[in-house]
């Protein structure tokens, strides 16, 4: 990870059911982010990390309207500091 604050921040997640994609959630959870907003072409492979109280899923539909255009409010109502995808 990189220096830039985790702890608090808001990020967005693509990939987050698997992989480079997970292990990045997960390491963003630890590290104290707010909330993580993750995504995956199925959301059903998100359930597991809803274990974590800070994370949210999104369907594949709506994560087109969260980060394409850098850090907005936009459909999740928070502002997005960290946006990965994989």
């Amino acid at each position: 990870m990189s220096t830039r604050k985790i702890e608090g921040s808001v990020a967005l997640v693509t990939g987050a059911n698997r992989g480079i994609g997970r292990a990045i959630t997960e390491a963003l959870l630890e590290r104290g982010a707010k909330r993580v907003y993750a995504t995956a072409r199925d959301p059903k492979t998100l359930e597991d990390l809803k274990a974590f109280q800070s994370i949210r899923a999104l369907p594949p539909t709506l994560r087109r309207k969260v980060g394409a255009r850098g850090p907005q409010k936009s459909a999740t109502k928070e502002r997005i500091t960290i946006r990965l995808s994989r």
